[in-house]
């Protein structure tokens, strides 16, 4: 394509093809990989609050516990 070319209906879709076959993968690992790291981290969260809702334990002498 030089200077003022318009790309035509047929190339626009063969490249718009091209860049989903070539990046499409690499997209969706990246998507794949920010998810699993958010889930770990609401996990995460998740089990500190299961933490912060235990109850203590009041300190009973040795009487066969």
């Amino acid at each position: 394509m030089s200077g003022g070319e318009e790309l035509g209906r047929l190339a626009a879709e063969q490249m718009l093809d091209f860049f989903v076959k070539t990046l499409g993968p690499v997209v969706y690992n990246q998507a794949v990989e920010d998810c699993r790291k958010l889930m770990l981290e609401r996990m995460s969260a998740l089990e500190d609050d299961f933490y912060t809702l235990e109850q203590p334990l009041a300190q009973h002498r040795r009487s066969g516990l």
